[in-house]
């Protein structure tokens, strides 16, 4: 439920966006182009990210959100346990375990980020155009992370993610939501 009288019957940042599409679309097509755009990273991949972003921020309804589109590519996802547990704990593929490094350290402590961390992901073998693909999805997760905090969503019905997951999936971000927008017309 949302924190704000107009959006009590709210079930989640979507409708928000619906709402007053000329103020948040923008942010549809920037979580677009850093998400589904070719990238060293996998779609699935980015979507972990993202899930880990949205857990480290504190944000369930995202981390349920990008859990059911990592689901939707057969890709399990990041349990709401990455709340309160270190990233060492956490079961990371080897070659992503430096990329989960920089996003926590972006997520926690982004003052500290520096060459250094930019040399380490290059030198576990990560191109530089990663790296700003990197930077590019933590900032836009985090944008709808503030927006879902802010507004108080933090669970959705039974299914909401899975079926979101998987029309994110068929149709990414922007395409999904234009199409909500359409369809209220």
């Amino acid at each position: 439920m949302s924190y704000l009288s107009y959006t009590r019957d709210y079930t989640g940042p979507d409708q928000v966006i619906l709402r007053t599409p000329e103020r948040y679309m923008p942010l549809v097509a920037f979580l677009e182009q850093t998400s589904r755009q070719p990238s060293e990273l996998t779609l699935a991949e980015r979507e972990l990210l993202a899930s880990f972003v949205s857990a480290l921020n504190a944000s369930p309804f995202c981390v349920g959100i990008h859990n059911g589109v990592a689901h939707a590519f057969s890709s399990p996802g990041i349990d709401e346990t990455a709340l309160t547990t270190p990233l060492a704990d956490h079961a990371i593929a080897e070659k992503l375990a430096p990329v989960f490094a920089m996003v926590e350290l972006l997520v926690k402590t982004p003052k500290d980020f520096c060459q250094a961390d930019v040399d380490k992901l290059i030198a576990a073998g990560w191109a530089e155009q990663t790296v700003e693909d990197i930077i590019g999805l933590v900032a836009s997760v985090t944008v709808y992370n503030i927006l879902s905090v802010g507004f108080g969503f933090k669970t959705a019905p039974s299914g909401y993610f899975v079926g979101l997951g998987q029309a994110v999936k068929e149709h990414g971000y922007q395409n999904l939501f234009q199409s909500m927008l359409d369809a209220a017309e």
